[in-house]
């Protein structure tokens, strides 16, 4: 379950585009009425698109989006690189929660749908 909204996530990678929009559409018609679609890094562009595509599709009144970043350690791959000091890797990550009902979404943005 996603932070605020107690809906399904679903998140975003390697599988094609087609089974994620309708794995959306089952969610937001079953009786959590919303989703949350998640993507990270590279695939934040996907999310968007997925998103877009499930909005024009489903019966959605609600839409929030939630951008943060996760931070990851870089292991020392020689003898060199451990006398460096190695900067932390940053990925960006975009949720998007798209349902039948608004909500008081706190860290959440509303976006107009």
């Amino acid at each position: 379950m996603a932070d605020d909204f107690k809906a399904p996530v679903i998140q975003i990678t390697r599988e094609p585009m087609q089974e994620v929009v309708d794995a959306a559409l089952a969610q937001i018609k079953g009786p959590s009425g919303g989703v949350v679609i998640a993507g990270e890094g590279h695939y934040v562009g996907k999310t968007v698109a997925i998103a877009e595509i499930v909005k024009d599709k489903a019966n959605v009144e609600a839409q929030y989006n939630r951008i943060s970043f996760n931070e990851y350690a870089r292991t020392p791959k020689d003898e060199l690189q451990e006398l460096q000091d190695l900067k932390p890797i940053k990925l960006p990550v975009m949720k998007v929660y798209l349902g039948r009902k608004r909500t008081d979404a706190k860290g959440w943005t509303q976006q107009d749908v």
